[in-house]
C-alpha cells in the first residue's frame, strides 16, 4: 500500500516531519503531518476496506491489504488510527446467519492457522449463532498486539464457555461437533476447576443420547461414568449416565473429573444405586 500525500517532508525527502520536541515551525510541520495521518488517511482506508470487500470478498487478496508487520513511527502511529477507525465498520466477514459483514468490535476473532482442528471449531461455532471471524495469522496477531485501544474478542476456551454457558441445547450441531467443543472448552482447566468454570456447559455426552450441563459438585443433576457391565444394568437412568462410547481421551477426561469430586460426574458405585434405588423397582412396590 502506497500514500501519497501533501506532507511536509523531510530536507532530504526521505521522511516527514514528525515529533513533539520540535521548534515553533517544526512543530507545525509535525502537527500537520500528524492531522493528514490521523483524520485523512486513516478513515479514507477504512472507506477503501467498505469499497473493496464486496469486490473482493474474504479473500486472500482482501486481507492483504490491511496493513501488518512492525511500523517506525510516525507510519506506527496511522496503523493504530487505521485499526481503531475500522472498529465499528463491518469490514470483516462471517459465515454467521448464512453470511454476513460484521465490525471488528462485534466480532470473535479466530486464528484458522492455531491448531488442526481450528476450522471444524470454528464452522460448530457459527453454526450455534457465534459471530466468528476467521483470519490469517499475520492479520489475527495484527489485531492482538494493536495499541488502538480496542479491545477485541477471540475465540478461546474460555470465550466459547462464556457463549455457550446457559444454553439449553446445542442439538444444532451434531455430535461429534459437540464433543468438539467439550475437549475444547476444557482444554485450559485443570479437574478440579472444571465444576466452577465450565458451570452450565451443555455438552455432557450422556448414554441416552442427549446431552447434559455441567455444574459445581453440590449443584445441578449428577451424572454417572459407569463400566460396561453397569451400562447394561442401568439402562432405566440412561439420562443420567456419561456415554461410554465417546472417543477413548475425553471419556478419559471426564473419569479424571470424577475422581476429583468438583463437578457433577461421578463414578457410579453402590452408595449412589442405593440412592437411585427406587427407580429401579415398580411403584406399586414403595411402602410393602
Amino acid at each position: 500500500m502506497q500514500i501519497n500525500g501533501y506532507f511536509e517532508v523531510s530536507s532530504n525527502r526521505r521522511g516527514i516531519w514528525y515529533g513533539a520536541d520540535m521548534d515553533r515551525s517544526g512543530r507545525i510541520r509535525s502537527v500537520w503531518n500528524r492531522l493528514l495521518l490521523e483524520d485523512v488517511i486513516a478513515p479514507t482506508f477504512s472507506y477503501l476496506l467498505l469499497g473493496v470487500r464486496h469486490l473482493l470478498g474474504p479473500t486472500n487478496s482482501y486481507y492483504s491489504l490491511w496493513p501488518t508487520g512492525s511500523f517506525q513511527e510516525p507510519w506506527n502511529i496511522l496503523v493504530e488510527c487505521i485499526y481503531r477507525s475500522i472498529s465499528d465498520s463491518p469490514v470483516m466477514y462471517s459465515e454467521v446467519q448464512g453470511g454476513t459483514w460484521i465490525s471488528p468490535a462485534g466480532a470473535f476473532l479466530h486464528d484458522v492457522e492455531f491448531s488442526s482442528k481450528s476450522k471444524q471449531i470454528s464452522e460448530a461455532l457459527v453454526q450455534l449463532g457465534m459471530p466468528v471471524v476467521q483470519l490469517p495469522n499475520s492479520l489475527f496477531n495484527m489485531f492482538l498486539n494493536s495499541a488502538s485501544g480496542v479491545q477485541h474478542r477471540v475465540v478461546t476456551p474460555d470465550s466459547v464457555r462464556n457463549f455457550l454457558r446457559g444454553r439449553s441445547s446445542t442439538s444444532v450441531i451434531d455430535r461429534s461437533s459437540n464433543l468438539m467443543l467439550l475437549e475444547y472448552c476444557l482444554e485450559d482447566l485443570v479437574d478440579d476447576d472444571v465444576g466452577k468454570h465450565a458451570l452450565n456447559l451443555p455438552l455432557l455426552p450422556l448414554a441416552n443420547g442427549d446431552f447434559g450441563s455441567l455444574s459445581e459438585a453440590s449443584k445441578g443433576i449428577s451424572y454417572f461414568i459407569c463400566n460396561d457391565l453397569e451400562h447394561l444394568l442401568l439402562q432405566q437412568i440412561s439420562e443420567r449416565l456419561i456415554d461410554k462410547n465417546i472417543p477413548p481421551n475425553i471419556l478419559s477426561r471426564l473419569l479424571a473429573i470424577a475422581r476429583v469430586s468438583g463437578a457433577n460426574i461421578k463414578v457410579f458405585n453402590l452408595n449412589e444405586f442405593l440412592l437411585l434405588f427406587c427407580k429401579f423397582v415398580p411403584a406399586g412396590w414403595k411402602y410393602q
